[in-house]
């Protein structure tokens, strides 16, 4: 992606005052988590997810406010990562830590845009975790 700007949307304007009255909130969040009943190569899924990742621009995109005080999009950003664990867990525990790591991405100064997790589940199968928030550096 070039060092291009992009103007921001109205809704993205709101999003961005928002968390400018109170940084560190969790609400512009989104967590999603896909379920998989039977098995899947799970190497392809990861690889999958990468590939459409680093084809999505807009995932690299970060708001930054330009010279004129205005908020934009800018480019070069983190694109989603997938961390694949092969540890079972239960589909209430994989609920529970996608909670968890959507509130600690919302409250984080460093947070990414997105991050991608499969994880391996007891009742069989595997399930993939897909967080994203726009970041504010």
């Amino acid at each position: 992606m070039t060092a291009q700007s992009f103007g921001l949307g109205s809704a993205q304007v709101g999003v961005w005052a928002a968390e400018e009255v109170s940084a560190g909130a969790d609400a512009f969040v989104i967590s999603q988590v896909l379920w998989f009943d039977g098995d899947i190569e799970v190497s392809s899924l990861a690889e999958a997810v990468s590939v459409a990742g680093a084809e999505v621009d807009v995932l690299a995109l970060r708001v930054a406010v330009g010279v004129d005080g205005v908020p934009v999009l800018v480019g070069g950003g983190e694109l989603p990562r997938v961390e694949v664990s092969d540890v079972a867990l239960t589909d209430e525990q994989i609920r529970v830590g996608s909670l968890a790591r959507c509130r600690a991405l919302g409250g984080d100064p460093e947070r990414f845009v997105a991050r991608s997790f499969v994880h391996r589940r007891v009742s069989g199968g595997w399930a993939w975790e897909f967080v994203a928030h726009v970041d504010r550096r």
